[in-house]
């Protein structure tokens, strides 16, 4: 659907440009779509789609007699800033996505070997962990937690360390409570 966005805001300033007097100039909005483009399109389609919406634009201002006035050739000048700009944004996007991908592909192995998982039980204490990142984006952090049974507590430590909490979770055994 985002990938949709610039090619329907074309659509849209054509059919609005096309129903509206001459003095209505709907083609101005044609510079947004080189920019919707960065957001989903790599640098070439983005370049693509600034390409165009650069012809569309002439056609449009051909076609209401607009060719030769200076509204019609700033609104063109504006096209191919919006699309220079937006092809650099697509590709900072796409390089910055192809290193937090890296990244990620050490990262969780690293840390599954690292963070050992707890078993499922200790004694009659059923146990159970769910791990949530920091960042949703990084999934992975600098949390640890531990769960070990002594002989006279469960103790179950967690510490996050992006926030500074911690939490400590002592839990008698069974055996000393009857005692």
């Amino acid at each position: 659907m985002v990938r949709m966005a610039p090619l329907a805001l074309i659509a849209l300033a054509v059919i609005f440009d096309q129903v509206t007097p001459a003095n209505w100039p709907f083609n101005r909005f044609l510079e947004g779509a080189p920019a919707q483009a960065a957001a989903s399109w790599s640098p070439v389609g983005t370049g693509v789609i600034g390409g165009f919406t650069f012809a569309v634009d002439i056609a449009l201002a051909a076609d209401k007699g607009n060719s030769g006035m200076s509204r019609a050739w700033l609104t063109l000048g504006m096209i191919v800033l919006v699309t220079v700009a937006a092809v650099y944004a697509s590709h900072v996007r796409q390089e910055r996505e192809h290193i937090m991908a890296d990244l990620r592909s050490v990262a969780e192995p690293a840390q599954r070997a690292l963070v050992r998982p707890l078993p499922s039980s200790l004694g009659s204490t059923r146990m159970a962990t769910m791990y949530l990142a920091a960042a949703a984006e990084a999934r992975i952090g600098g949390d640890f937690y531990e769960a070990q049974r002594t002989p006279y507590v469960l103790a179950y430590a967690c510490d996050q360390l992006n926030d500074d909490a911690a939490a400590l979770v002592l839990r008698r055994t069974s055996s000393e409570t009857r005692a």
